[in-house]
Protein backbone atom coordinates (compact mmCIF):
# COMPACT_ATOMS: atom_id res chain seq x y z
CA UNK A 1 0.00 0.00 0.00
CA UNK A 2 1.18 3.35 -0.99
CA UNK A 3 1.16 5.31 2.69
CA UNK A 4 0.82 8.14 0.88
CA UNK A 5 -2.42 7.64 0.08
CA UNK A 6 -3.57 5.94 3.36
CA UNK A 7 -7.05 5.72 3.76
CA UNK A 8 -9.67 5.86 6.81
CA UNK A 9 -11.15 2.94 7.76
CA UNK A 10 -14.12 2.71 10.18
CA UNK A 11 -15.08 -0.09 12.06
CA UNK A 12 -18.31 0.11 13.86
CA UNK A 13 -20.09 -2.32 16.71
CA UNK A 14 -23.52 -0.90 15.88
CA UNK A 15 -24.95 1.55 14.02
CA UNK A 16 -22.88 4.92 12.88
CA UNK A 17 -23.31 7.19 10.46
CA UNK A 18 -20.06 8.63 8.60
CA UNK A 19 -19.58 11.10 5.65
CA UNK A 20 -23.72 10.91 5.19
CA UNK A 21 -24.53 6.93 5.30
CA UNK A 22 -25.45 4.72 7.47
CA UNK A 23 -23.58 1.97 8.96
CA UNK A 24 -24.75 -1.73 9.68
CA UNK A 25 -22.96 -3.75 12.47
CA UNK A 26 -19.60 -4.91 11.14
CA UNK A 27 -19.03 -2.85 8.34
CA UNK A 28 -16.73 -1.49 6.94
CA UNK A 29 -16.59 2.08 5.18
CA UNK A 30 -13.41 3.61 3.25
CA UNK A 31 -13.82 7.17 2.79
CA UNK A 32 -11.91 10.09 1.32
CA UNK A 33 -8.21 9.81 1.12
CA UNK A 34 -8.08 13.90 2.81
CA UNK A 35 -9.39 12.08 6.04
CA UNK A 36 -6.24 9.91 7.36
CA UNK A 37 -6.16 7.80 10.60
CA UNK A 38 -8.42 5.14 11.62
CA UNK A 39 -11.57 5.43 13.64
CA UNK A 40 -13.00 3.01 15.22
CA UNK A 41 -16.26 2.50 17.21
CA UNK A 42 -16.24 0.04 19.77
CA UNK A 43 -18.55 -0.35 23.46
CA UNK A 44 -18.13 -1.33 26.88
CA UNK A 45 -20.81 -2.74 29.32
CA UNK A 46 -20.15 -2.68 33.19
CA UNK A 47 -23.32 -3.82 36.00
CA UNK A 48 -23.31 -3.00 39.47
CA UNK A 49 -25.91 -4.25 42.35
CA UNK A 50 -28.48 -1.40 42.93
CA UNK A 51 -27.78 -0.44 46.80
CA UNK A 52 -30.77 2.28 47.24
CA UNK A 53 -33.88 2.69 45.49
CA UNK A 54 -36.94 5.36 45.67
CA UNK A 55 -40.75 4.63 45.39
CA UNK A 56 -44.09 6.21 45.59
CA UNK A 57 -46.63 5.14 48.47
CA UNK A 58 -49.93 7.33 49.39
CA UNK A 59 -53.26 6.77 50.06
CA UNK A 60 -56.79 7.33 48.61
CA UNK A 61 -60.15 7.76 50.33
CA UNK A 62 -63.67 8.08 49.17
CA UNK A 63 -66.30 9.23 51.24
CA UNK A 64 -69.89 11.12 50.81
CA UNK A 65 -68.23 14.71 51.48
CA UNK A 66 -65.08 16.11 51.04
CA UNK A 67 -64.70 16.53 54.64
CA UNK A 68 -65.21 13.24 55.13
CA UNK A 69 -62.75 11.92 52.50
CA UNK A 70 -59.96 14.40 53.80
CA UNK A 71 -60.26 13.25 57.26
CA UNK A 72 -60.05 9.30 56.01
CA UNK A 73 -57.00 10.12 54.11
CA UNK A 74 -54.97 12.27 56.34
CA UNK A 75 -55.61 9.83 58.96
CA UNK A 76 -53.97 6.74 56.95
CA UNK A 77 -51.32 8.72 55.25
CA UNK A 78 -50.61 10.38 59.04
CA UNK A 79 -50.00 6.41 59.60
CA UNK A 80 -47.82 5.78 57.11
CA UNK A 81 -45.70 8.35 57.29
CA UNK A 82 -44.88 7.44 61.08
CA UNK A 83 -44.63 3.95 60.17
CA UNK A 84 -41.91 5.49 57.51
CA UNK A 85 -39.98 6.87 60.14
CA UNK A 86 -40.09 4.26 62.57
CA UNK A 87 -38.32 2.16 59.69
CA UNK A 88 -35.62 4.78 59.64
CA UNK A 89 -36.84 7.23 56.87
CA UNK A 90 -35.78 10.70 57.74
CA UNK A 91 -37.90 13.46 57.06
CA UNK A 92 -35.33 14.51 54.20
CA UNK A 93 -35.76 11.33 52.35
CA UNK A 94 -40.12 11.61 52.23
CA UNK A 95 -41.36 14.65 49.96
CA UNK A 96 -45.20 14.95 48.81
CA UNK A 97 -45.85 14.56 45.20
CA UNK A 98 -49.35 14.96 45.01
CA UNK A 99 -52.55 16.04 46.90
CA UNK A 100 -56.00 15.89 45.11
CA UNK A 101 -59.75 16.22 45.90
CA UNK A 102 -62.12 14.92 43.24
CA UNK A 103 -66.18 14.31 42.88
CA UNK A 104 -66.71 10.91 41.64
CA UNK A 105 -69.58 10.42 39.26
CA UNK A 106 -72.00 8.07 38.16
CA UNK A 107 -73.57 8.52 35.07
CA UNK A 108 -77.04 6.85 34.34
CA UNK A 109 -79.79 7.46 31.58
CA UNK A 110 -80.62 9.85 33.33
CA UNK A 111 -77.85 11.68 34.23
CA UNK A 112 -75.17 12.03 36.56
CA UNK A 113 -75.34 11.23 40.19
CA UNK A 114 -72.52 12.41 42.43
CA UNK A 115 -71.18 9.32 44.85
CA UNK A 116 -69.20 11.44 46.94
CA UNK A 117 -65.51 12.64 46.70
CA UNK A 118 -61.75 11.09 46.11
CA UNK A 119 -59.00 12.54 48.35
CA UNK A 120 -55.56 11.00 46.94
CA UNK A 121 -52.04 11.91 49.04
CA UNK A 122 -48.97 10.30 47.89
CA UNK A 123 -45.23 10.69 48.73
CA UNK A 124 -42.03 10.47 47.35
CA UNK A 125 -39.68 7.78 49.53
CA UNK A 126 -36.06 7.36 49.23
CA UNK A 127 -34.15 4.41 50.62
CA UNK A 128 -30.67 4.36 50.64
CA UNK A 129 -30.02 0.83 52.06
CA UNK A 130 -31.92 -1.01 50.03
CA UNK A 131 -31.92 -4.04 52.34
CA UNK A 132 -34.30 -2.33 54.56
CA UNK A 133 -36.98 -1.86 51.32
CA UNK A 134 -39.22 -4.72 51.98
CA UNK A 135 -39.17 -3.91 55.00
CA UNK A 136 -39.86 -0.62 54.79
CA UNK A 137 -43.01 -1.16 52.06
CA UNK A 138 -44.63 -3.52 54.24
CA UNK A 139 -44.24 -1.41 57.44
CA UNK A 140 -46.01 1.68 54.70
CA UNK A 141 -48.34 -0.45 53.49
CA UNK A 142 -49.78 -2.06 56.44
CA UNK A 143 -50.21 1.35 58.20
CA UNK A 144 -52.14 2.55 55.40
CA UNK A 145 -54.27 -0.71 55.23
CA UNK A 146 -56.93 -0.39 52.47
CA UNK A 147 -56.47 2.70 51.40
CA UNK A 148 -53.15 2.79 50.66
CA UNK A 149 -51.30 2.83 47.32
CA UNK A 150 -47.95 1.55 45.77
CA UNK A 151 -46.56 2.49 42.97
CA UNK A 152 -43.32 2.84 40.78
CA UNK A 153 -39.70 1.66 42.63
CA UNK A 154 -36.66 2.71 41.17
CA UNK A 155 -33.07 1.13 42.12
CA UNK A 156 -30.19 3.49 41.84
CA UNK A 157 -26.32 2.76 42.06
CA UNK A 158 -24.64 5.30 44.97
CA UNK A 159 -21.83 5.69 42.66
CA UNK A 160 -23.04 5.40 38.86
CA UNK A 161 -19.40 6.74 37.86
CA UNK A 162 -17.59 4.07 38.88
CA UNK A 163 -19.56 1.55 36.90
CA UNK A 164 -19.27 4.18 34.27
CA UNK A 165 -15.83 4.00 34.47
CA UNK A 166 -15.42 0.33 34.01
CA UNK A 167 -17.61 -0.01 30.90
CA UNK A 168 -15.19 3.11 29.45
CA UNK A 169 -12.11 1.15 30.33
CA UNK A 170 -13.26 -1.76 28.33
CA UNK A 171 -14.46 -0.19 25.47
CA UNK A 172 -11.40 2.04 24.89
CA UNK A 173 -9.47 -1.64 25.10
CA UNK A 174 -11.53 -2.90 22.91
CA UNK A 175 -11.54 0.30 20.52
CA UNK A 176 -7.66 0.10 20.84
CA UNK A 177 -7.39 -3.92 19.64
CA UNK A 178 -9.78 -3.40 16.50
CA UNK A 179 -7.37 -0.13 15.86
CA UNK A 180 -4.20 -2.86 16.20
CA UNK A 181 -5.87 -4.87 13.76
CA UNK A 182 -6.62 -3.08 11.27
CA UNK A 183 -3.40 -0.90 11.31
CA UNK A 184 -1.53 -4.75 10.78
CA UNK A 185 -3.93 -5.43 8.15
CA UNK A 186 -3.49 -2.02 6.73
CA UNK A 187 0.40 -2.44 6.62
CA UNK A 188 0.55 0.87 8.70
CA UNK A 189 1.90 2.02 11.77
CA UNK A 190 -0.58 2.89 14.84
CA UNK A 191 0.00 6.04 16.26
CA UNK A 192 -1.59 7.91 18.86
CA UNK A 193 -5.48 8.72 19.46
CA UNK A 194 -6.05 12.15 18.03
CA UNK A 195 -10.01 12.39 18.94
CA UNK A 196 -12.34 10.62 21.40
CA UNK A 197 -16.31 11.20 21.42
CA UNK A 198 -18.00 9.29 24.07
CA UNK A 199 -21.83 8.60 23.66
CA UNK A 200 -22.89 6.61 27.93
CA UNK A 201 -26.25 5.10 27.94
CA UNK A 202 -27.24 4.01 31.76
CA UNK A 203 -29.88 1.13 30.69
CA UNK A 204 -31.13 1.09 34.30
CA UNK A 205 -31.62 -1.66 36.38
CA UNK A 206 -32.91 -5.15 35.22
CA UNK A 207 -34.47 -7.44 36.20
CA UNK A 208 -37.08 -5.59 38.94
CA UNK A 209 -39.41 -8.43 40.48
CA UNK A 210 -42.47 -7.58 42.86
CA UNK A 211 -45.01 -9.68 44.01
CA UNK A 212 -47.83 -8.27 45.02
CA UNK A 213 -48.98 -9.69 48.21
CA UNK A 214 -49.18 -6.46 50.50
CA UNK A 215 -51.79 -7.23 52.63
CA UNK A 216 -52.20 -5.60 55.88
CA UNK A 217 -52.32 -8.88 58.15
CA UNK A 218 -50.14 -11.12 55.84
CA UNK A 219 -47.09 -11.82 58.20
CA UNK A 220 -44.95 -12.83 54.79
CA UNK A 221 -42.38 -10.14 53.88
CA UNK A 222 -42.70 -8.70 50.34
CA UNK A 223 -40.20 -10.16 47.54
CA UNK A 224 -38.63 -7.44 45.84
CA UNK A 225 -35.73 -8.35 43.65
CA UNK A 226 -33.12 -5.34 42.72
CA UNK A 227 -31.23 -7.34 39.89
CA UNK A 228 -28.72 -5.48 38.21
CA UNK A 229 -27.94 -1.66 36.96
CA UNK A 230 -26.08 -1.78 33.42
CA UNK A 231 -24.14 1.00 31.90
CA UNK A 232 -22.93 1.01 28.25
CA UNK A 233 -20.36 3.46 27.06
CA UNK A 234 -19.42 4.17 23.18
CA UNK A 235 -16.70 5.44 22.26
CA UNK A 236 -15.79 6.27 18.82
CA UNK A 237 -11.63 6.62 18.78
CA UNK A 238 -9.39 8.47 15.75
CA UNK A 239 -6.01 7.05 15.95
CA UNK A 240 -3.07 8.73 13.85
CA UNK A 241 -1.08 6.44 11.11
CA UNK A 242 2.28 6.25 9.80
Amino acid sequence: MDRALIVLLVVVSFVCVACGGSLRSGETLVLRESEHGILVSERGEAEARPDRARFHVGVEARRPTVAEARDAAADAQRRVLDALRANGIGDADVQTDSLSVSPEYEYTDQGQRLLGYTVRNAVHVRVTDVARLSATIDAAVGAGGDLVRLDGIQFEVSDPAAVRAQAREQAMQRARATAEQLARLAGVELGAPIAIEEVAIDDGPRPMMMEARMAADSAQATPIEPGVTRVTVQLRVRWSTS
